[in-house]
């Protein structure tokens, strides 16, 4: 899964949230045309088919107060949501900076896409067959950091080698390090 601007995340969470209200995507844009947004049924349908790449914290705000909804529901769900080319953070992060409750340690604030040295991390996820987020979060649960940082400290004691000795190793490591992966999703039953 790649991450998801905050467009499309809130166009996720607009359509459980106007569908459990029982609205339309036309009575949506009636709804909030009704508090000054100026929509039509096919804005609606852009924002949930996740053609938007951002929401206004106008819209947003009127979206809250339409359906009687706090802020940080726009943002329910796992994963990331990319705010720019350059910052991406977690949905989790955005509820509780919108519930007040941010904790502003910067290690939680993490672009992991433009990160390169997450090689093991995407290694796992495309061995896996799952997002790259899930393998992740899974890690952080796991070992306190990515799956990549995690081979890395485990073959730290194996110093310095020549490079095809070192691929091998990295290459086996990571194969352990997604066994792990896989048999927590399997105990926890999220496989």
């Amino acid at each position: 899964m790649t991450e998801k601007r905050t467009g499309h995340v809130v166009g996720l969470n607009l359509k459980r949230i106007r569908v459990k209200a029982g609205d339309s995507q036309s009575e949506c844009a009636q709804r909030v045309s009704a508090f000054g947004l100026n929509w039509a049924q096919s804005h609606v349908s852009s924002l949930e088919s996740g053609n938007r790449k951002s929401v206004s914290i106008e819209e947003l705000l009127i979206l809250s107060d339409a359906y009687k909804v706090q802020l940080h529901e726009w943002f329910d769900g796992d994963g990331f949501v990319d705010l720019n080319d350059e910052y991406t953070v977690s949905r989790s992060d955005i509820q509780h900076a919108l519930k007040g409750e941010a904790d502003h340690d910067a290690s939680r604030v993490l672009d992991f896409r433009n990160d390169v040295r997450l090689p093991a991390d995407e290694s796992i996820a495309v061995r896996l067959d799952i997002d790259r987020d899930v393998v992740i979060g899974i890690a952080c649960e796991l070992w306190g950091h990515t799956a990549t940082e995690e081979r890395d400290k485990r073959l730290a004691h194996h110093g310095t080698k020549d490079p095809a000795a070192m691929r091998n190793l990295r290459g086996g490591m990571t194969k352990r390090l997604a066994n792990e992966i896989k048999l927590h999703r399997e105990e926890s039953g999220t496989s």
